[in-house]
């Protein structure tokens, strides 16, 4: 029987979704200090549905703002209060050049500012970071997981992250 993703956010700066203990949030304009509140709403999502530690995958379109300070700030805060209940996290900044080294060192260093109790990793591609996951996360499958993640990059990133474009709940 296939697992249902369901989407608990969709704007025109990110969408979000979990499915089974998987929560991924596909970043497609401004990091906002709010969409914390939103994250941690997916996050308890999933733990619940999912009886366990939960997962934390980020994908950073290239055209993606930087976030500023106040966002930064809330990005750490918001890593930090997850111990105990994300076992690991992942953050995949596609692009590459002198922008994507700037983001992908701003993402270091939210994770430097306050070490959060779960391995948090950076990553190039979905590929990399579900294979991390997967090795680290006996409950996770390779391809389903890997279909899944880039399924809703793709819909999110097509559909501008529009709600009405993107299905709220999918057989996966």
């Amino acid at each position: 029987m296939a697992s249902m993703r369901h989407v608990t956010l969709a704007s025109d700066d990110l969408a979000i979704c979990y499915w089974q203990n998987l929560v991924v949030v596909v970043w497609t304009g401004n990091t906002l200090p709010h969409h914390v509140a939103d994250i941690r709403f997916a996050v308890e999502r999933a733990r619940k549905a999912s009886d366990g530690p939960v997962c934390l995958l980020q994908l950073v379109i290239p055209e993606a703002a930087i976030p500023d300070s106040g966002a930064r700030t809330a990005l750490s805060n918001m890593l930090r209060s997850f111990e105990g209940t994300v076992s690991h996290s992942a953050v995949v900044h596609f692009g590459s050049g002198f922008r994507a080294c700037v983001v992908r060192s701003v993402v270091t260093a939210i994770s430097a500012l306050r070490r959060q109790g779960f391995p948090h990793q950076v990553f190039g591609s979905i590929q990399d970071s579900i294979t991390w996951l997967v090795s680290n996360v006996k409950a996770l499958q390779p391809s389903p997981t890997y279909r899944m993640a880039q399924q809703f990059y793709d819909e999110a990133v097509a559909g501008g992250s529009r709600a009405e474009r993107l299905p709220q709940t999918r057989a996966v």
